[in-house]
């Protein structure tokens, strides 16, 4: 996937996440400067980036996608790693790349045009109609698990989403990325790595962002199995309790 087509020409602003460099321009428009483990800025000063492509390419990974899958990314960007997951799914699959941003939904039209399967929008979340999804990635950082998602989820489906506190009371988060997974008894869900990223729009509470960061202060994250959805009173089993949902060590019934 010729990335260098989604960023734009060079010479690039690029950030690699284990520095503290900063942002270094490459030494020429060579896309090959591009293709190592960098972010690319599209808005270097908000920090705002083209993701870096290993954590990327494992968060897409851990989507399971296959050929003929329902696939939607929310918060796409510019679109390169919308295509990345469209080829994936083809033949007989189809992408829905949903971008909050004017600027970057019009870009991610315009680059994704080529790519057959594919349906871009400017928007911050789905609407009526849509779905159900095989595979959803939620591209940007939730203080909670929005039910709507859940709600799209088609048997087997899998959501992927970073569930993040604000930093310093700006527009990026830190936390962790969990995978639910819907199966016949329930939703299986564990935490599978750790991420810093953009709000998601529509996504985010005061209330519930205190309670992620105190179940995160308490620890145990990687002990979660399930999402329960059922109304219960809070137990010892539970990592963070919810009015609409709960993270739970509860294994789902075979």
């Amino acid at each position: 996937m010729p990335r260098e087509r989604f960023v734009g020409p060079g010479p690039w602003q690029t950030l690699r996440p284990q520095h503290d460099d900063g942002y270094v321009e490459t030494p020429s428009d060579d896309p090959r400067h591009i293709y190592d483990t960098v972010l690319v800025a599209l808005d270097n000063r908000r920090g705002l980036n083209n993701g870096e492509p290993v954590s990327l390419a494992r968060w897409l990974d851990l989507l399971a996608l296959e050929a003929g899958d329902q696939f939607a990314h929310l918060g796409c960007g510019v679109g390169y790693y919308t295509a990345i997951a469209n080829e994936a799914i083809q033949p007989g699959g189809h992408s829905l790349a949903l971008e909050a941003s004017p600027e970057l939904a019009t870009r991610a039209h315009e680059n994704l045009a080529p790519y057959a399967g594919l349906e871009v929008r400017n928007a911050t979340d789905f609407k009526a109609g849509d779905g159900p999804f095989d595979a959803i990635f939620i591209n940007a950082g939730a203080t909670h698990i929005v039910e709507r998602w859940v709600d799209l989820l088609s048997e087997h489906g899998r959501l992927l989403l970073p569930l993040t506190a604000s930093i310093a009371g700006g527009e990026i988060g830190a936390g962790r990325v969990i995978r639910i997974t819907r199966q016949a008894a329930g939703f299986e869900a564990r935490f599978v790595s750790f991420a810093a990223i953009f709000h998601c729009i529509g996504a985010r509470d005061d209330d519930q962002e205190q309670a992620l960061r105190d179940a995160y202060r308490e620890g145990d994250a990687e002990r979660v199995r399930s999402l329960r959805r059922d109304p219960h009173s809070r137990e010892t089993d539970c990592w963070m309790h919810q009015d609409n949902f709960c993270l739970s060590y509860r294994e789902l019934a075979p």
